[in-house]
């Protein structure tokens, strides 16, 4: 690795680093140490996370130097406030993506330190992956995990926990090495200078595997027959009104005679741009004929979509109907784990043509970008 490589390169506000606090810590810098620890630990060499000691957000040393950018196999983007207004920040995001796009590869992962409103959030980040490193209380207040702190709530166990479940997903980018020779150069100092910048990357940021008559933008409806058919029908219908019938898929049918399960799901799954979990009361509790969680079955066809989208970093958005509510991420097997990240939307019987306008709304951003 030469002195401008690096595996992952953190993305962040000059403020969120301030110290604060009784501990006097540097948020950024305590996450960015932790995460290149535990890299380490998990790949058996040394990971290089590169972070910038920033002083301010206006003038960067990426600006001038953005080779430790542009080389790196993994963007961390620590979202808060201050990230979505700070037009360095926006400009390293830019820039990253543009250079994966190049590579059709999109190693890109949100750690939402400050929650933002949604319709806040940069275009460039709607597609991707979040894990969110905060907690509100009852009254609405929200403060951020360290990894210190120890509460009634004990925020310290969150913020590790949360922590694994950014080093697991970072590690399967950094398994494989990137050619990045294959990248074209860059506009750089033209564009970080006041230059024009480039037009941001598609909000379909997903590995989609083209096949003959199909769509590249599609959208899949994973549900349990037992728990939600009526609700996941009745959905079905309104998106093949807004997009049309080849563009939703709602089952996989069968398997083919000599075809490994696992793969077909996979490959059905990656024709796909978006993937609608339907959760509803008993979704993570069901269980089969000998009387075991189905869930907990590494064949169970629900299962298998959601690890299949997970693992191919297409966007997974939960919808709960019935009342239920997410299931919590002990609720889960290790492999969907980040589920219980995802953002997601609830569908009311009272209020289902406006909650599903609204949902719609969203996978625009993904069908129609």
């Amino acid at each position: 690795m030469s002195s401008t490589d690096s595996d992952v390169f953190i993305s962040y506000s000059f403020i969120d680093n301030l110290p604060w606090g009784p501990d006097d810590t540097r948020w950024v810098t305590v996450f960015a140490d932790r995460l290149r620890t535990r890299l380490t630990m998990l790949l058996g060499r040394e990971v290089r996370v590169w972070m910038e000691d920033k002083t301010s957000d206006e003038h960067t040393f990426i600006a001038q130097h953005p080779e430790p950018l542009t080389h790196s196999r993994a963007f961390v983007a620590v979202l808060s406030p201050r990230y979505i207004n700070a037009e360095s920040c926006r400009q390293e995001l830019s820039l990253f993506c543009e250079k994966e796009k190049a590579l059709g590869s999109f190693n890109v992962l949100k750690v939402i330190k400050t929650p933002i409103e949604r319709e806040h959030e940069p275009a460039e980040l709607v597609a991707y992956l979040g894990v969110d490193f905060f907690r509100e209380d009852e009254s609405g207040r929200v403060s951020e995990l360290y990894p210190l702190r120890r509460t009634d709530r004990d925020d310290g166990h969150d913020f590790w926990r949360r922590l694994e479940d950014v080093a697991h997903c970072i590690k399967q980018w950094l398994v494989k090495p990137v050619p990045l020779s294959s990248v074209a150069p860059l506009r750089v100092q033209e564009e970080m200078e006041g230059g024009t910048a480039p037009d941001p990357p598609p909000l379909t940021n997903v590995s989609v595997v083209a096949t003959p008559g199909l769509s590249a933008k599609t959208v899949f409806l994973c549900y349990r027959r037992e728990d939600t058919q009526d609700a996941a029908g009745r959905l079905h219908d309104r998106l093949v009104d807004a997009y049309g019938e080849e563009r939703v898929f709602i089952d996989i049918d069968s398997v083919p005679l000599g075809i490994d399960f696992v793969e077909h799901v996979a490959e059905q799954i990656g024709k796909c741009s978006a993937v609608i979990v339907m959760i509803g009361k008993q979704w993570h509790t069901i269980k089969d004929k000998k009387r075991r969680r189905r869930l907990d079955n590494e064949d169970d066809l629900v299962r298998a979509e959601i690890r299949a989208a997970l693992q191919q970093k297409i966007p997974v958005i939960p919808v709960t109907v019935q009342n239920a509510t997410m299931p919590q991420t002990e609720d889960l097997p290790d492999d969907i784990r980040l589920l219980a990240r995802r953002n997601g939307i609830s569908l009311s019987a009272t209020r289902w043509k406006t909650d599903v306008e609204r949902l719609i709304k969203e996978l625009d951003r993904v069908m129609k970008g």
